[in-house]
């Protein structure tokens, strides 16, 4: 069986405190019940889940490389020269 994973973790922590109040007043078997419930709830609704996976820890870093990303202040994906284009250029601009 794999070990629960902190986010799991934090899932049944949250169901747990949303069951708290009916510990005393439903059966076993009803409380089972809602657990199942809340706990496939709170990992699919957008906004939970959303809130779960900000709680995971960042994921490890096995290589660090140079990233190409889109520059979202202008529309379009950002230009990366080459470092030889730079160095003919002077370098940094």
């Amino acid at each position: 069986m794999e070990e629960d994973s902190p986010a799991d973790d934090n899932l049944d922590a949250a169901v747990e405190r949303a069951l708290e109040p009916y510990l005393a007043l439903l059966p076993a078997d009803q409380l089972d019940e809602f657990r199942a419930i809340l706990r496939d709830e709170m990992a699919r609704h957008p906004v939970s889940a959303r809130l779960l996976k900000q709680l995971r820890p960042p994921p490890v870093v096995q290589k660090s490389d140079d990233l190409v990303r889109d520059d979202p202040l202008a529309g379009a994906p950002a230009q990366h020269e080459d470092k030889d284009k730079k160095r003919e250029r002077g370098g940094r601009r």
